[in-house]
């Protein structure tokens, strides 16, 4: 189980939408024995729908917050979640 591929998906938001409905759909349908999926939604959108159900089903979720405009630390942010979880894949959908 430790030697799990860790993927973290990338997304815009988890307000409900097509990408991030393809973001849920590819979360929960990858094989929980090979894979460990997180989500980073770069706004703060925790109280989404998706977002919601994304945790009742064990996902961990970041929300590095960005800010408005062209937010230079978001990119920091972003490469701290990934070596602090240690990330294999970076799944973008932005």
């Amino acid at each position: 189980m430790n030697n799990r591929i860790k993927v973290l998906q990338l997304i815009d938001s988890l307000k409900t939408g097509g990408a991030e409905k393809i973001v849920y759909d590819l979360a929960v349908n990858m094989d929980r024995e090979k894979y460990l999926v997180s989500v980073c939604s770069m706004e703060n959108t925790r109280d989404s729908f998706l977002a919601c159900k994304l945790e009742e089903k064990g996902f961990t979720i970041h929300f590095p917050g960005r800010k408005k405009g062209f937010d230079t630390k978001l990119l920091r942010k972003i490469h701290t979640i990934i070596k602090k979880e240690a990330i294999d894949i970076v799944h973008c959908h932005v």
